[in-house]
């Protein structure tokens, strides 16, 4: 089994947009997940974008950015890529919709579950060649306001014996418009989420209760608690923010977990979940910082949290490092931040602890975990050279710094070998073999994998149909659309030159009829000037929060472009 997977960028996408060898390019991981017998999916989003240039119209011309799946075999080889979210490059839409925070899972029965921040799930077949069944949520804001999506989960994690571990979005939580991550859900033995079944979901934990401003409309109706849909105040009580608080004693303190976020719930075993919860960021910088790893069983009792951690000394805050993994099957736990990769066993002790800081393991500052695999392999990726390592675990975890010292010290061997294969140019890795498979204009959202009479997701316009709306979500939209119309009629593009930085700013109405895509904020700033091609290679990368975007918004500015390299 191949230990460094290349994240290949299909040649033909490259050739459809025109980019050559030399110009900007933006590539950064996303997330990957394995097989038991070795095949792996990496997914990953690649962009241009240049000061000034169209957002709709030629692919040769315009901004772009598409996700990428792409599925190897064991030996390393790219056997298929899948092009999803965004336009597809002859400017259709992708009937995938992918916003922020994606997460990939593979299911019991072998479709590969591709999951968004907000909740939109699409079931993709193995070989990555069609899209199973899709619950979705509109990307535009206005009709996710107006509660017109069919949602799922943010994120799904499977158990060793198949239950779904998921994180679910809520609207209505505070004074926030959009849906933010806020229950822990599990699947009981028998619910399946299938081409033809949405599983049910019990609910075993909600990070925050604040849910005055909840309406019949915000209800999880796929999500039970005691028995009902979860929404408003039928919900576990009290919530983690509480909880935790009180575990911690930092409860009216400005280090506490008032207005936290989570990432993706991790399974530890069975009956055992790790749930990442940090407390608010502050742009001034937040190392030192409360966040946990909160222990919770499958009733969602708090039974502590992974303990070895220093706020300070340990901080995840430092490069935005949120996330933890989990080993089902041998109950092991990891995480990997700027300054260390630790491991915990199910009993919540720190078993080892690798600092960055010590010569053999410098280069991990340089990669972001991704994963663990049913093999008990680590998945890391490379900030810069867009390479995926496999770590081999051993049994003792006591031996694990030895075993990442042979894996780091492999690296520059197989990054050689393939370097020679692919000769790649600034870290591009353009492979010409996979099949490329934007998913067919036949996917679509039915429960039953053979009905042809259910809507196609190919068109904005069958998949808005498709969902039913009540007559207050109706007027709500209509009064959104009216005002947005009337704020077209009187809008003005202003663009403005600065001489001294070689840069051109073009501010674009608030809401124009080719509307970009919103760009998920979790990935890294890479303004690039209007000036010469090699001031622009020069530009400094800022890294962004990746927890931000749990602060919805309904666009962002052109400045929010493609990264070149992972927050790493």
């Amino acid at each position: 089994m191949s230990a460094i997977l290349p994240m290949t960028i299909p040649a033909e996408l490259l050739e459809t947009h025109q980019v050559g060898p030399t110009d900007e390019l933006g590539l950064v991981a996303r997330h990957a997940v394995a097989t038991a017998a070795g095949d792996t999916y990496v997914m990953s989003m690649v962009g241009r974008y240049r000061s000034g240039a169209p957002d709709a119209g030629p692919p040769a011309t315009r901004n772009f950015w598409h996700s990428l799946v792409t599925r190897y075999a064991p030996d390393g080889t790219p056997t298929a890529t899948a092009v999803v979210g965004d336009l597809r490059p002859d400017g259709s839409p992708s009937e995938v919709v992918v916003d922020d925070g994606p997460n990939l899972a593979l299911l019991p029965d072998g479709h590969l579950a591709l999951t968004s921040k907000a909740g939109s799930t699409h079931l993709l077949s193995p070989d990555l060649s069609r899209v199973s069944a899709s619950w979705t949520v509109p990307s535009i804001l206005d009709d996710r306001l107006a509660r017109t999506g069919d949602p799922f989960a943010a994120s799904i994690t499977v158990t060793s014996e198949g239950r779904l571990l998921c994180m679910a979005s809520e609207y209505g939580l505070g004074n926030w418009a959009g849906a933010l991550p806020n229950l822990v859900a599990v699947s009981d033995p028998g619910s399946a989420l299938t081409p033809g079944s949405k599983a049910t979901l019990r609910a075993i934990a909600s990070l925050t209760s604040r849910t005055g401003r909840q309406t019949e409309e915000d209800l999880s109706r796929h999500i039970l608690f005691a028995g009902a849909p979860v929404g408003r105040d039928n919900r576990p009580s009290p919530s983690l923010t509480d909880l935790l608080n009180r575990l911690t004693g930092s409860s009216g303190s400005l280090y506490g977990y008032e207005d936290s976020r989570m990432t993706r719930p991790a399974a530890l075993g069975e009956d055992l979940f790790v749930v990442p919860v940090f407390g608010r960021t502050y742009r001034s910088g937040s190392r030192g910082q409360e966040f946990s790893f909160a222990l919770l069983d499958d009733q969602g009792a708090l039974l502590g949290r992974l303990e070895g951690l220093d706020r300070y000394r340990d901080s995840p805050f430092t490069g935005f490092h949120y996330t933890v993994v989990a080993d089902p099957y041998r109950s092991r736990a990891f995480h990997l931040n700027r300054y260390g990769l630790y491991a915990w066993s199910a009993d919540r002790r720190l078993r080892s602890r690798i600092s960055t800081d010590d010569k053999p393991f410098t280069a991990l500052k340089h990669f972001t975990l991704l994963e663990c695999t049913p093999a008990g392999e680590l998945l890391l990726v490379h900030g810069k050279q867009h390479l995926v390592l496999r770590v081999p675990v051993p049994e003792d975890l006591a031996d694990l710094p030895a075993a990442v010292a042979a894996a780091l010290k492999g690296y520059g061997t197989g990054r050689t070998v393939l370097k020679k294969r692919y000769a790649p140019a600034d870290w591009r890795w353009v492979d010409g073999a996979a099949k490329v498979s934007p998913p067919p204009a036949r996917s679509r959202r039915s429960t039953s994998p053979d009905d042809d009479s259910s809507p196609t997701l190919a068109s904005p316009t069958a998949h808005r149909t498709s969902n039913s709306r009540s007559p207050a979500a109706a007027r709500i939209l209509a009064s959104r659309r009216r005002s947005r119309n009337d704020e077209r009629s009187g809008a003005r593009c202003i663009s403005s030159t600065s001489s001294s930085q070689s840069e051109v700013t073009v501010t674009s109405p608030p809401s124009s009829p080719a509307r970009k895509p919103a760009m998920p904020r979790s990935t890294v700033n890479a303004q690039t000037t209007a000036g010469s091609r090699k001031s622009a290679r020069t530009s400094k990368s800022t890294v962004s929060d990746p927890l931000a975007s749990s602060y919805p918004t309904a666009s962002l500015p052109p400045s929010s472009s493609m990264p070149r390299s992972s927050p790493a």
